[in-house]
């Protein structure tokens, strides 16, 4: 896609599904369709997909100045400018018109708003590589260790398909990614991991 800049609801519509064929769609607003705003609980695609992202994680990113949008203080200007991270405190993603606009709860708002792709999808990339938030991380832990307990007491050995199979069947909610499965095999012990071949018939299932 060789579009420099996205609206809102391209922009959302990436981080939710790091689809460029829902942004293409996404060019004339429709934002509504996904019902998705920060004060709501936020609408995702599959997660098995590796991505949960929401309207939430892009203002975060806002908030944070890891991602720059520019807009018209309540549509007046001749020129857009940038709005401020700590705007976004104040703001929330609407669907009032087409494309979305940048709200702030005492009336106030932000129209017209570009975001940069590139910056995008430099926070938000294709390849999701980092575990779910969604996820206890205190449970995760907790799991990884008494895998690697089990391998060393049985003598088996874990690989980047068990270890996210494992995972997945012991987790009480959400769901880790094959891509993280694919880094966090890197970081186990040497004597429970094996980089190279699947794990053998007899293994802990």
């Amino acid at each position: 896609m060789k579009e420099e800049w996205w609206n809102l609801d391209q922009a959302v519509g990436w981080v939710m599904t790091r689809d460029e064929n829902v942004v293409s769609k996404l060019k004339d607003g429709g934002l509504a369709a996904f019902i998705i705003y920060p004060k709501n609980p936020p609408f995702c695609f599959s997660k098995t997909d590796g991505y949960s992202g929401s309207s939430i994680d892009l203002i975060n990113a806002l908030k944070k100045g890891q991602v720059i949008a520019t807009g018209f203080e309540n549509g007046l200007g001749n020129h857009a400018i940038e709005i401020k991270p700590e705007s976004w405190e104040r703001l929330e993603i609407r669907n009032l018109t087409k494309p979305s606009i940048a709200v702030n709860e005492n009336g106030t708002y932000w129209s017209q708003v570009l975001l940069k792709s590139s910056n995008i999808k430099r926070f938000f990339p294709k390849t999701a590589f980092s575990p779910l938030e969604a996820v206890d991380a205190q449970e995760l832990d907790n799991i990884i260790n008494m895998l690697i307990e089990e391998c060393r007491k049985n003598k088996t050995k874990l690989n980047r398909e068990s270890l996210y199979s494992k995972v997945n069947a012991r987790l009480s909610k959400e769901r880790v990614t094959f891509e993280w499965a694919k880094e966090k095999i890197k970081t186990l012990p040497a004597d429970v991991k094996n980089l190279k071949q699947r794990p053998s018939k007899n293994s802990d299932k």
